[in-house]
């Protein structure tokens, strides 16, 4: 008759092992018990004779060992989870340093993109262009826009080196001419780019007759372009054009770099009309820039239904800086529009009538046209200035 160990050590011919409802464990390699002694696992399929201490340390060891291991997966799983927080509304995930994420925000119109040098960014239309090498779908300035007025630095006629008249090659031709001795030489940049280089203290044009430039202050659309530069910062105003005098009582526009300190200092431009003695609308950016740049004044209209009822939301005109609105037109509380010329003709790099107000801003290009460019017109002429005189945008 077999005893309780062969039943409990041998199942048929397993010698050795013990039956579970897996594998069979294997004991054969355990040393005979002693007193006190149990039977403690030492893996899945094997065990041996332990004391009792040993065989709790051995099973607390096991679990504080798989805790552990739970506690690492844990810890993987929770480094490698993005907070919450960093995702605003229209943000994409990037990393421009190992493990360091973040987000960014999209601008509307913006591609995300990596472009020649520098980090993964919001890329803009006109970047795009440039990566791709495209010039925005064919568009030029003489064909998409058609400037009603359009003066270039590289268009000129000269005599003993100082320009005599800066060639209007617009639709509507009407020359900056100066026949005295205040004229300014062309210089070129380290792009071979040609710009008029007036030197703030003398030099001025004046284009046509005050009748001409009529549609800059009686309500019609307007827009004004300009790829400019002003290397060091100024010290008073500085007139780019003018047709007032740089006085709210006359009538007329005028747009300058406008002077408060060396740290509040930059461009507006303004309309006025001599029977308010005020500003009809005015818009304005005082950050200071000495990089050449690209500035756009863009004015819808009086037939946009400019009245008292928008001054909450003025949109009418628009200053653009280096491809972005920078400020939108401030109306008065009643505007009103002069149906008739400006009080003077209109003027280049200085006050219309006044000594004074000169400007030393280099002027590489200028359009004044009598209609309110479209939004592609926009970005096409500043894709222009890009392409065409390396203003960063």
């Amino acid at each position: 008759m077999s005893s309780m160990l062969d039943l409990l050590f041998r199942t048929g011919d397993a010698t050795g092992l013990l039956t579970s409802t897996g594998a069979r464990v294997d004991v054969a390699a355990a040393s005979p018990p002693t007193a006190g002694q149990v039977l403690a696992a030492v893996d899945a399929t094997h065990a041996t004779w332990q004391t009792l201490a040993a065989a709790v340390d051995s099973t607390a060891r096991a679990a504080a060992a798989t805790a552990q291991s739970a506690a690492n997966a844990a810890q993987a799983t929770a480094n490698a989870a993005v907070p919450a927080a960093l995702f605003d509304a229209n943000t994409v995930l990037t990393a421009d340093v190992d493990n360091t994420p973040q987000a960014i925000v999209m601008a509307p119109s913006t591609t995300l993109a990596r472009l020649a040098t520098g980090n993964i960014k919001a890329a803009s239309v006109l970047e795009m262009q440039t990566l791709l090498g495209v010039s925005g779908g064919g568009f030029t300035v003489a064909a998409d826009i058609n400037p009603f007025h359009w003066y270039r630095g590289d268009n000129t006629s000269q005599s003993g080196g100082l320009v005599d008249t800066i060639i209007d090659a617009g639709s509507s031709a009407k020359n900056f001419t100066q026949s005295g001795t205040p004229r300014c030489p062309t210089a070129t940049d380290g792009n071979g780019k040609i710009y008029l280089a007036p030197d703030g203290l003398n030099d001025y044009y004046q284009a046509g007759v005050a009748a001409d430039w009529k549609f800059l202050n009686d309500g019609s659309p307007f827009t004004i372009c300009a790829v400019l530069q002003r290397a060091a910062l100024i010290s008073a105003n500085e007139y780019l054009i003018d047709d007032t005098d740089g006085a709210t009582a006359s009538t007329g526009l005028f747009v300058l770099q406008s002077y408060a300190s060396a740290a509040k200092q930059g461009w507006e431009a303004a309309m006025t009309y001599s029977s308010s003695a005020n500003f009809q609308i005015v818009t304005n950016s005082f950050v200071p820039n000495t990089a050449i740049e690209v500035l756009i004044v863009r004015f819808k209209g009086a037939n946009y239904a400019i009245s008292a009822s928008v001054v909450s939301v003025p949109v009418d005109m628009i200053m653009r800086r280096q491809g972005a609105i920078v400020s939108y037109g401030a109306l008065p509380s009643s505007p009103s529009y002069a149906n008739t010329s400006p009080s003077f003709t209109l003027t280049l790099f200085r006050r219309a009538s006044t000594n004074g107000g000169f400007s030393a801003c280099r002027l590489y290009d200028l359009i004044i046209h009598n209609a309110c460019l479209s939004d592609r017109q926009v970005t096409g002429y500043e894709n222009y200035a890009r392409t065409q005189y390396g203003v960063a945008i």
